[in-house]
């Protein structure tokens, strides 16, 4: 599956916030997933923390890294969010932005995607991907395709689109996937069976992360997944 410029091996990926700092990267082609996220990261202010285990890169699937700047000032918020970028790029095959409490500010998630994209462009001739994560809570499918176009044209090459409590996610995913087809779609939230991994590759996704699927019975649930 060529996605973000980069072959993954399964459409599959974990979301962040189950695997936080990579423990798991080893044991991900066994579970069937084609990445692992860790994260996310709240960017602080200070020396940045060896928060990642070491990478068997070779072996293992792809490995995202996400990272949520600190509440307050947008200019405190960009100035942490590339001081981490700066240590974090060489170890992700791609980076999320994961806007946090600016969620709902989309000119501030927008100016903050394309401080990065600079960012990256700058520290290699071959940066990792930047994909922003963006909430459809609230918002119909034509703010997203125009929010989704607005990233894209910022740096972003990948929307990771999270739709937890939306009720029409299929409709969503087809709309925005249409609306912004260059884009690298990941989608994300409420996933449970494989039925449902399905019908969003089918509506435009190129990718689906899951989470609490795996709760539990880790090994079982990427199985049930797989179907």
């Amino acid at each position: 599956m060529r996605a973000l410029d980069l072959t993954f091996t399964s459409p599959v990926l974990l979301a962040a916030g189950f695997d936080m700092h990579g423990a798991l990267l080893e044991a991900a082609a066994a579970l069937g997933l084609g990445a692992i996220e860790n994260g996310s990261f709240t960017c602080f202010d200070g020396p940045v923390p060896p928060v990642l285990h070491r990478w068997p890169r070779v072996r293992a699937p792809k490995r995202g890294v996400s990272l949520r700047p600190p509440p307050g000032p947008l200019d405190v918020a960009r100035r942490n969010l590339l001081r981490w970028l700066a240590t974090v790029h060489g170890h992700a095959d791609y980076i999320v932005l994961n806007p946090g409490s600016h969620r709902s500010a989309v000119d501030a998630i927008v100016d903050l995607s394309g401080s990065m994209a600079e960012r990256l462009a700058s520290l290699s001739c071959k940066p990792p991907a930047l994909v922003v994560k963006l909430s459809a809570d609230g918002l119909s499918s034509m703010e997203l395709s125009r929010h989704a176009r607005r990233l894209f044209d910022s740096g972003a090459r990948g929307l990771l689109l999270s739709t937890e409590s939306s009720p029409a996610v299929v409709d969503t995913l087809a709309t925005v996937a249409a609306a912004c087809p260059q884009a690298t779609l990941i989608s994300v939230g409420g996933v449970r069976t494989a039925t449902q991994i399905d019908e969003r590759l089918a509506a435009g996704a190129h990718l689906v992360q899951i989470h609490r699927a795996l709760s539990g019975d880790p090994l079982r649930a990427c199985r049930r997944l797989r179907g």
